[in-house]
């Protein structure tokens, strides 16, 4: 083959986007049948977390409408010596638990609980 038989297929160029020429009955029944669905999972998913969020910015007594306070949860939270000494302790007994006594020789898990023995054979 020659440069001057691929030049015709080089030159070519795609057409330019547009909705008129590829825009089919059969492409908008296909996203109209997948818009239900995925605007379902982003109802499902999204407003418990953005609710949980507007929740945690209020002051909720039980049965008693919510006055929203910020970040001053939080903030009260942060300073709570119960929830600090609850995070220190969740932090020892998820993050610490499980790190090498060997120097850097990582051993299972199952070797580290009381009542569990492997038989070596």
């Amino acid at each position: 083959m020659t440069a001057e038989s691929l030049a015709p297929a080089l030159v070519r160029r795609r057409p330019a986007f547009s909705f008129g020429d590829g825009w089919s009955a059969r492409a908008s029944l296909s996203w109209l049948m997948v818009a239900l669905p995925v605007a379902f999972l982003i109802a499902l998913v999204g407003y418990p977390f953005f609710y949980g969020i507007w929740i945690s910015l209020q002051n909720r007594p039980v049965a008693q409408p919510g006055v929203f306070v910020g970040f001053a949860n939080f903030v009260a939270d942060w300073h709570d010596s119960v929830f600090s000494a609850g995070g220190a302790q969740h932090f020892r007994l998820h993050h610490c638990r499980h790190a090498p006594e060997d120097g850097g020789r990582s051993r299972s898990r199952a070797g580290h609980e009381p009542g569990f023995q492997i038989s070596r054979t």
